[in-house]
This record gives structure tokens, C-alpha cells and sequence, in this order.
């Protein structure tokens, strides 16, 4: 019966929906949509979506919910609605048909430093770094669950149990740690800039990490994938993503334009 429960609440949804074949419309909606995910998703993908959420429909709640190891488990029994993940060991393919997931862009890690740790110094001297430098400093580790009471796998890369000194489920704790001691802490390149801020950090050369890009999913469950109002939800999403993105690339060549521009009027100017 527990593994049939998922597969029940889905049919019993749908069945809830045939005598009623309403037209949906989300601004009638006070449903509790429950996503499972660290801190740093949260701001990266759910932030961006929150105007277009609220104007669309202004009586939902967002329940963000710490990442759990057995995430699998709370989507199919209904704990969590939709988990945004990137492990570097999850294989999609494996989940099997009742999981559904849209893949996010690629992001690289760069590892970081405070400015006054030995390899910041060492890397303003002109000095090169090598991958070997790392094994004599200790990690900060972000775990994405826990395991009686030990860092999961998904939570290591180069650092190894012996070799972590912190261990935390929030990401945007860690450059603030970073600053306090030598330790050496693993960052998305994709938002490292807006994490470390105005912090005293450096940012070590990318060649440095070794482990392959990740690539973020958003993944949800059969018991969710028909619902009408899941599937607004979902798309707000990933549509206020998509849009957050073009916005991204048109800022970048305006700025690309305008140096293109500067350098064309410094070129004119000393020609004349």
C-alpha cells in the first residue's frame, strides 16, 4: 500500500476533476505549492519568478522546504511538490517513468578564499597555482542532507571527509565564514559574484576544480504532473527564468556595444 499511495493520490486527483471540468484560473488559487531546496536555489530560481507568481495569483503560499536526502521519497508520498537539485551523481534516467524533470543551464564551481589566505597571496604575486596546493587546506562543505549524522556523497568534490572543517545546508553562509579563517570554500561561478558581494575574498583560477559542470533540474513527481494548477506553476517558473536570461544577454551586449563604441570614438580621436 505505501508504494501504491503516490500512484493513488494521482488518480484520485484526477478523479476529483471529472465532475467539475472547471477553466482553470490561477488567480482563484490559495493552494500551498512546497518546493524542496537549498538557500542559494531559492534565490536563484524562485526569486526571479515571485512578480510574475503574485500578479498571476495573488492568494498562493510558497513553502520552501530544506533539501532532504530521501528527496525522491517526500515527492512521491506529497512532503514536497517540486525539488530543484543539482548533484552530481543524480542519473535522471534511473528515476524511472513516474519522475519528470526539465533540466537547467550548466554551472561550472570556482573555489574561494579570503584575500589574505596564502593562495590569494601566492596568486597576486604571480605565482601559479596548482591543484595540489589545495590538499594543504582544510574545506567548508555544503551538504544537500544528511545521512546519520554524515555529509552525503553529493556534498564532496575534491574535499574529503578528512579534509572538511565546516560542514552546512546554507550556501550563503559560507563566504561570510570564508572571511573569518583559511579555509577554502567551493562556489556556482554562475552566482559566485553576487554570493561573495563586497566581501574581502578572492577567487581562485577555475582550472583548479576538477569536478564537471552541474547541471540543475527541477523534478517533480506523477502525482503532481497532470494537476492544472502544478502546471502553471511549473511553467511560471521556468518562463520567469527564461525571461530573467534574455534580460542577462541583452544587458551584456548593450555593454559589449557600448565598449565597442568607446573604443571605435578612442580610435577616431587619436586618428584625428
Amino acid at each position: 500500500m505505501d508504494s501504491l499511495i503516490g500512484e493513488i493520490q494521482s488518480i484520485l486527483m484526477r478523479i476529483d476533476r471529472l465532475p467539475s471540468p472547471k477553466v482553470f484560473s490561477p488567480k482563484e488559487l490559495t493552494q500551498d505549492f512546497r518546493i524542496g531546496c537549498i538557500d542559494n536555489a531559492a534565490l536563484r530560481f524562485i526569486v526571479p519568478s515571485l512578480a510574475n507568481l503574485y500578479a498571476q495569483a495573488p492568494n498562493i503560499r510558497l513553502s520552501i522546504i530544506s533539501l532532504h536526502e530521501h528527496f525522491q521519497w517526500a515527492l512521491e508520498k506529497g512532503n514536497i511538490d517540486i525539488v530543484i537539485y543539482a548533484p552530481p551523481n543524480l542519473k535522471l534516467r534511473e528515476l524511472g517513468k513516474k519522475f519528470h524533470y526539465e533540466t537547467l543551464y550548466n554551472t561550472d564551481h570556482v573555489y574561494v578564499v579570503r584575500n589574505t589566505h596564502p593562495l590569494a597571496i601566492k596568486l597576486r604575486e604571480g605565482k601559479q597555482l596548482k591543484r595540489s596546493d589545495l590538499k594543504n587546506y582544510r574545506f567548508i562543505a555544503v551538504k544537500y542532507g544528511y545521512s546519520e549524522g554524515k555529509i552525503t556523497t553529493d556534498s564532496s568534490g575534491f574535499e574529503e571527509g578528512s579534509n572538511i572543517a565546516i560542514d552546512t545546508p546554507y550556501l550563503l553562509t559560507v563566504p561570510h565564514m570564508l572571511t573569518q579563517c583559511d579555509l577554502i570554500g567551493r562556489l556556482p561561478e554562475s552566482s559566485v559574484k553576487e554570493l561573495i558581494g563586497n566581501l574581502p575574498l578572492t577567487i581562485l583560477p577555475k582550472n583548479l576544480v576538477a569536478d564537471p559542470a552541474w547541471t540543475p533540474v527541477f523534478l517533480w513527481h506523477d502525482r503532481t504532473h497532470f494537476d492544472p494548477a502544478h502546471q502553471w506553476f511549473r511553467s511560471v517558473l521556468l518562463r520567469s527564468l527564461e525571461e530573467k536570461r534574455a534580460k542577462k544577454r541583452q544587458e551584456s551586449k548593450k555593454s559589449s556595444n557600448l565598449f565597442g563604441e568607446q573604443d571605435a570614438a578612442e580610435g577616431w580621436l587619436e586618428a584625428y
